[in-house]
């Protein structure tokens, strides 16, 4: 795994995205650019040190110019929007021109527009996925404590539209079936950034995006119970985002937790014994990537360089 570089302002099957047909100009990544707008807090920040700035009716430059309401009515997540919230949206949009290993982050959902992306966790430089133009990234998921990601630009540069969550939250306050689309895919995305945490994030590039989209989310509601103590263990499971508690007892406190990253049981399950404890979600919930042992034992086969971060658990 690649730990992230540590920014100032920062805290401590297949890829989900959602496309646009419409083609989008580019412009030459070596240049950034940034519209001068009125300060507000809790706006989406980037790493180029520019202050956070309000989105709702900013007008961009020509240079930067590159999303209209004609777009936005192309993403499948914004189709069924009327037509004057997609001009709302459009206007509200902040573009940012982001040379390689520029960033944006603190956002509520961001849009590659041009060039080559990385959504990565705040505190690894692994990618999660690889953003391609016309990639759709929300960041907030189910859980109230999920994982932060970020957009890290490629080698080209990237030019990324950002909306901050507020706006996002007013546009589709009458559109619930929307939310729940753009959350499902948030979920996605955080459990593959918290994944590269741990062992995970060892696997070359190629072999982690083959094992991730083998891979299929589960959400746990606080407190509950993903496998009961002397069970077997239904195969690969890793913590993506939220915790999951331990208990040797079922009537005592946790003995231990699992965070992002942690692979549940790997002892047992190379070994085919049981679950020597019984693993339930925290309060604040849990998403885990699971891979049943059909799906385990193909993946073993296709990359046994998993198998070799297995064992090194035990």
């Amino acid at each position: 795994m690649r730990r992230a570089t540590e920014r100032p302002e920062e805290k401590a099957n297949a890829e989900p995205s959602f496309v646009i047909d419409a083609p989008v100009a580019t412009a030459p990544p070596a240049q950034v650019t940034h519209d001068p707008l009125p300060p507000k807090t809790d706006s989406p920040t980037s790493s180029s040190g520019s202050a956070p700035r309000s989105l709702p009716d900013c007008a961009p430059t020509e240079q930067t110019d590159a999303l209209t309401a004609a777009d936005l009515a192309n993403v499948d997540a914004f189709a069924d929007l009327p037509e004057e919230m997609h001009e709302q949206l459009a206007r509200a949009t902040r573009v940012e021109q982001l040379t390689m290993d520029e960033e944006v982050a603190g956002f509520g959902v961001a849009l590659v527009l041009a060039g080559e992306a990385s959504v990565c966790t705040s505190i690894v430089d692994t990618p999660a996925i690889h953003a391609t133009p016309h990639t759709l990234v929300p960041s907030r998921g189910t859980l109230t404590e999920g994982v932060p990601l970020r957009v890290v630009a490629g080698a080209e540069g990237a030019r990324v539209a950002v909306w901050d969550q507020d706006t996002i939250d007013i546009a589709l306050r009458t559109c619930p079936w929307v939310v729940d689309d753009l959350r499902e895919v948030a979920d996605r995305l955080q459990a593959f950034a918290g994944a590269t945490i741990g062992p995970l994030g060892d696997l070359d590039d190629d072999q982690l995006r083959h094992v991730l989209e083998r891979l299929r989310v589960q959400l746990l509601k606080p407190g509950e119970v993903f496998l009961l103590s002397g069970h077997p263990v239904p195969g690969l499971a890793i913590i993506g985002a939220g915790t999951v508690e331990l208990l040797e007892k079922d009537d005592e406190p946790p003995t231990a937790a699992a965070r992002p990253g942690d692979i549940l049981f790997a002892s047992a399950l190379l070994s085919g014994q049981q679950a020597p404890a019984t693993a339930r979600a925290a309060a604040s919930g849990a998403l885990l990537l699971i891979a049943e042992h059909r799906t385990l034992r193909s993946l073993f086969e296709e990359v046994p360089a998993l198998i070799q971060l297995l064992s090194a658990e035990l």
